[in-house]
């Protein structure tokens, strides 16, 4: 065949072959030097290609005060329908209920201190054991907090996370981002001075900031957390944690957070 025909035949026939393989293909500009051609083909034929097989989400959403954690876990959790386990809420519920856990752990909280892991991880355990968390997964915040608590976690059989996210903001975008927050003592609504601030001048009069929302303890709680962040991250480092700017709006975020979900690690699969 001259070279004009096999040209013909490839026009003829790529649209057929391009519809059987649509799910994988990939088009390459081959009109660039050959060393760029190689190493998209390279890049995109090492990626290992996403499981069709069914998955359960574990899911770690780390990152301080005022960096979306409980937004974007909103988000996931009513796109994907993941239960949200939050571990700060867990701790309330065992205290307002004055289980023996609960009792155990309120001096803890009312010196602001971490509650060991031999009176936190049974809580953490029952919680992951049942049934909502078996069939549809779960999204964590709130926990880990220290490396040690990581590798509890990581030690009860089939629950080591299979997400791990870092949402990193600087100290004074999350400093302005919480102070300039509201809440309407009447209705419960909350407001923000720039991104959603109150419809009328009577909502905006009677608006009051929340304690926890304040710039000294908005710091103190950041700084709680930077403690750790080291050893947190040093430990999921090794299991492809995710790092996320959270400095940006919080759609941005959340797509960059489901798009470490559904994508498949570079070590270790899903």
């Amino acid at each position: 065949m001259t070279f004009i025909m096999l040209v013909t035949f490839y026009e003829k026939n790529i649209g057929g072959i391009k519809d059987c393989f649509k799910s994988i293909l990939r088009s390459v500009n081959a009109d660039q030097p050959l060393n760029d051609v190689y190493s998209q083909v390279y890049t995109y034929t090492s990626k290992k290609p996403r499981s069709i097989a069914p998955r359960t989400p574990r899911i770690v959403i780390l990152g301080p005060t005022g960096s979306g954690r409980k937004t974007v876990a909103m988000q996931v959790s009513r796109k994907y329908d993941i239960p949200i386990v939050s571990i700060p809420t867990l701790i309330k519920q065992q205290i307002v209920n004055k289980t023996p856990a609960g009792v155990s752990m309120k001096s803890y909280v009312t010196r602001e201190a971490l509650v060991p892991d031999s009176v936190l991880m049974p809580i953490i355990r029952d919680r992951l054991n049942q049934k909502d968390c078996i069939a549809k997964g779960w999204i964590m915040i709130g926990f880990p907090r220290t490396r040690e608590q990581g590798e509890s976690l990581a030690r009860i059989p089939g629950l080591a996370p299979s997400r791990v996210f870092f949402l990193d903001i600087p100290l004074d975008i999350a400093v302005e981002r919480l102070t300039q927050r509201t809440l309407d003592p009447i209705t419960g609504d909350r407001f923000h001075t720039h991104e959603h601030p109150p419809p009328t001048h009577n909502i905006k009069d009677r608006l009051r900031q929340h304690p926890t929302d304040d710039k000294e303890v908005v710091q103190k709680r950041y700084q709680a957390y930077t403690i750790y962040y080291d050893e947190l991250q040093d430990y999921y480092s090794e299991q492809d944690g995710i790092h996320i700017a959270a400095d940006q709006d919080t759609y941005t975020v959340f797509e960059a957070v489901e798009a470490g979900i559904v994508n498949p690690l570079n070590k270790n699969g899903f």
